[in-house]
């Protein structure tokens, strides 16, 4: 993997110089591949941490969704949610003050919820 890296990181060297300083530094200069070769790993990392942190997003929007779903509570309800690092907002029209807690019960104990915040409406219908 360490070779596979390091090969990814020379290819892409010319390209990012445009954008690094240090690299561009180090691209021009020949005697700083060891920055060179760091700066490409921490940015390499960024987008590994990135690239995970989307996946767990991603997750966790789906568990989110299920749950709603399946609440028998908020069946017919078309409410919206954005689901940002643990940070679950929902939004969106529900008949009453008991469906707007229903909504927040189906995902308070959802394995990545750390935090709620329920904007949802009571709306007269």
């Amino acid at each position: 993997m360490a070779a596979h890296r390091i090969q990814l990181l020379v290819r892409v060297t010319h390209e990012t110089s445009a954008w690094l300083p240090n690299t561009r530094a180090a691209w021009r200069g020949g005697n700083r591949t060891g920055d060179l070769v760091a700066d490409l790993c921490g940015i390499l990392d960024h987008f590994d941490r990135k690239a995970e942190r989307t996946m767990i997003e991603t997750t966790l929007h789906h568990r989110v969704n299920s749950a709603l779903e399946e609440s028998a509570h908020l069946r017919g309800r078309q409410l919206r949610f954005e689901a940002d690092r643990g940070r679950v907002t929902l939004r969106g029209v529900v008949h009453s003050y008991f469906q707007k807690q229903m909504a927040q019960e189906a995902i308070r104990n959802l394995d990545g919820v750390q935090e709620i915040a329920n904007e949802l409406e009571v709306g007269c219908w």
